[in-house]
């Protein structure tokens, strides 16, 4: 049998050298099984259904509760720390260091304090999903300072092995505003050019700003990992990054669409009961608990009921 295995394996991979495909170069000094080995553990993006051979593994679906719990650890474990293989702030050039192996994320993750605190082995930093920009560009899973954090925290929420590989999906770009952030999910990265271009890990957003864990923002030391609000600002920029294996769905009574449903979404429904608001077709969906396709007054009083606790989940289609 693997004999066979071996035939079909050095077949796939004749094809995928014919074709150019292949990043792989044989060493004449390596064996048969190491060739093997390597091109399972790296196999071309043309071939993603089968990309997670070897050492990568596919990784399951996680909810937005899940992510939410996960995001909790990831903050519990990393808030007032430092990002760097020696644990301590960065000198290398002022406060916000330029880049240096103290702070790269592969040197980071690799020292025994990290893998400690997080319970983990040896990870792989390609493993990390990558960042995009504004122009749909698709960058690094290794990094510094912010942007590397950034890449290791979004796969600590969304990796539930250390052999999962984390894809990532550009979600959406658009100015630094309420409307914008609003559409984010907990756990997804935020890159923008505020602050001379910076990255940071979503947790939640209101009218007032959107909350972040992220490292390096600190104007006192380099980077140290805190949890902050950011003000709105519609000058600046920010593309969202996503991963595939997020199951991104809207929250049931959550109109105003800000991660919790309370009494600013009792108030929506009544308003739009009222028909004193228009709501777009997300917030029809969301708020439409009792599924008549419209939002009434009978939805609004479901709505109240959940917020204050006296139900513990919507009706169920």
């Amino acid at each position: 049998m693997k004999k066979i295995i071996k035939k079909v394996l050095c077949l796939f991979l004749a094809a995928a050298a014919l074709c150019g495909t292949l990043p792989l170069e044989a060493n004449a000094s390596e064996s048969e099984d190491d060739i093997i080995s390597q091109a399972l553990y790296r196999i071309p993006d043309d071939f993603s259904e089968i990309e997670f051979f070897g050492n990568y593994t596919v990784p399951e679906t996680v909810t937005v509760d899940e992510a939410k719990a996960r995001l909790e650890e990831l903050v519990q474990k990393f808030e007032g720390k430092f990002f760097t293989v020696s644990g301590s702030y960065c000198t290398s050039s002022g406060v916000h260091a330029t880049s240096c192996n103290n702070c790269l994320m592969s040197n980071v993750i690799a020292t025994d304090w990290v893998r400690e605190l997080v319970g983990m082995g040896h990870l792989d930093p390609s493993l990390c999903p990558t960042q995009f920009n504004y122009n749909g560009s698709q960058w690094s899973s290794d990094g510094w300072q912010c942007f590397g954090f950034a890449n290791f925290a979004h796969w600590f929420v969304f990796a539930k092995r250390n052999t999962d590989k984390i894809s990532s999906t550009l979600e959406f770009t658009g100015p630094m505003t309420y409307e914008t952030m609003k559409k984010a999910f907990p756990g997804d990265v935020i890159r923008t050019n505020y602050y001379g271009g910076h990255s940071m890990v979503f947790i939640s957003c209101d009218e007032s700003g959107f909350t972040v864990i992220d490292s390096n923002f600190s104007t006192t030391y380099s980077c140290q990992v805190k949890v902050h609000k950011v003000k709105y600002n519609s000058k600046y920029t920010v593309a969202v990054t996503g991963v595939k294996n997020y199951k991104r769905e809207d929250k049931k009574g959550d109109i105003n669409l800000d991660g919790t449903v309370d009494i600013t979404d009792v108030f929506y429904a009544r308003l739009a009961a009222a028909k004193l608001v228009s709501l777009d077709e997300k917030q029809i969906t969301v708020g439409d608990v009792d599924f008549d396709g419209k939002v009434t007054a009978i939805d609004a009083n479901i709505i109240r009921k959940y917020a204050a606790k006296l139900i513990e989940k919507f009706p169920e289609q």
